[in-house]
């Protein structure tokens, strides 16, 4: 048996107990959002297309606004489409393995990083042995096949590039348009990563990959624009601006700036705030409507959410500076107090010296993407760009469910910058 056969083993084996672990001991597989997964899922699965209930609005029910049956524009279709395939246990099955393929893939993905046998091992261990991944695909909620679809994406994006070959960047352009319509966070992730491809003087690659990475999505938008009014990927997006954004720089715009900066990570006085103001400021956003001449009792959410982001961004832009600060304050919990607060959790240390772990790591982090940087630009950048841009559009939650979408390459540049500290200390030892 060869030394990679053994170690894909190693990792598939250590993968899978963790898997199985989480399966067994975790029955519960619903959360507050899975039935409007499901509901669709299973109109799909009778044949009676990409339906559900159309409320007023996701995060709160104002009073006034009918809630209709028709084309589902909260959700994009590609989870739902998994759960119609798989049904709900084989769905969580279904996840659970797409782990453990994520664990061996990593393992590949990494060696050809960190040009390390052992880096590579390290990396894809942490990773299989990542509990919280390990949860979340237990339960019916859309991030372990988004994430799968986008390191595989990645992969291809970077392979693409080795090879300049233009079908690989638009299959690796599909493959992250497909990532889109299971999770709509990834909408403009194909920006950085052609801006990348560019600084690596692909043009033609660059080109290719970012025409294919539209063409899924845009086909979305232009059926809720047919169907719902409004040329959205979903209706939730400008709900989530106004009600967590906008109602986060109403309710701190009179705080000091340290405050502000600390907001996320207190909690009090923050969180209860913005949920009082919520259906203020969504009667407000209809307000821009019938300004309009649009009735917002009579249209879709998707066209409710164009008046509500429409709002949130006039909010956000008359305090640039209260916004920047928030967003900082949000940056520090998503990247630092929610693995924290998970370390706690899982593994039972204590929250000062998990927060002391996670600083550390996201040192070895930055070191590693320096160090891969050193050998293959491209590839750090990729990689860079993955963990800066879904930290970002994490924000403002701060559950560790949202984080661990870039994981995958967190885990890479981790284990790339313990490989460069251990080579930086033989190379200083005895000639």
């Amino acid at each position: 048996m060869s030394r990679t056969v053994a170690r894909v083993l190693l990792i598939a084996a250590v993968s899978i107990a963790c898997e199985t672990t989480v399966l067994l001991l975790m029955p519960a597989h619903d959360s507050t959002d899975s039935l409007s997964y499901i509901i669709p899922a299973r109109n799909l699965a009778a044949g009676r297309g990409f339906r559900d209930i159309d409320p007023p609005a996701y995060l709160l029910a104002p009073p006034g606004y009918p809630i209709r049956e028709g084309p589902d524009v909260i959700r994009t279709p590609g989870y739902p489409l998994v759960i119609a395939l798989f049904g709900l246990i084989g769905t969580i099955v279904f996840q659970h393995l797409l782990v453990v393929a994520m664990s061996v893939a990593l393992y590949f993905f990494a060696r050809r990083a960190t040009r390390s046998d052992n880096a590579a091992l390290f990396a894809a261990l942490t990773f299989a042995c990542f509990l919280p991944m390990a949860r979340t695909a237990n339960v019916l909620l859309s991030e372990v096949p988004f994430i799968a679809t986008l390191f595989a994406a990645v992969i291809a994006v970077d392979a693409a590039t080795r090879r300049d070959s233009v079908p690989l960047a638009v299959f690796s352009g599909i493959l992250l348009g497909a990532a889109v319509l299971i999770r709509p966070a990834g909408i403009y992730f194909f920006i950085p990563v052609t801006a990348v491809l560019f600084v690596a003087r692909k043009p033609r690659v660059a080109a290719a990959f970012a025409i294919a990475a539209l063409l899924l999505p845009a086909a979305w938008i232009a059926r809720n624009n047919r169907l719902a009014g409004a040329p959205a990927i979903c209706s939730v997006a400008g709900e989530n601006l106004l009600l967590h954004w906008g109602g986060a720089v109403e309710v701190t715009r009179d705080w000091s700036h340290l405050d502000r900066l600390m907001a996320t990570e207190a909690q009090s006085g923050y969180r209860a705030p913005i949920h009082r103001r919520r259906l203020v400021l969504f009667e407000r956003a209809m307000e821009l409507a019938r300004a309009d001449g649009v009735d917002p009792t009579a249209v879709s959410s998707a066209v409710r959410s164009r008046y509500e982001a429409r709002l949130a961004r006039q909010i956000l832009f008359a305090q640039p500076i209260v916004t920047a600060e928030l967003v900082m304050s949000a940056a520090i919990e998503v990247v630092f107090n929610a693995p924290a607060l998970a370390l706690t959790e899982y593994v039972r240390i204590p929250t000062p010296i998990a927060i002391v772990i996670v600083v550390i790591a996201f040192a070895f982090v930055v070191a590693g993407i320096v160090s891969i940087a050193r050998r293959d630009r491209t590839l750090a950048l990729l990689l860079a760009a993955g963990i800066f841009y879904f930290s970002f559009m994490t924000l403002p939650e701060s559950d560790i469910r949202f984080s661990i979408v870039f994981a995958p390459f967190y885990c890479i540049a981790f284990a790339a910058g313990i490989e460069a500290l251990a080579r930086r200390r033989g190379s200083k030892g005895p000639s």
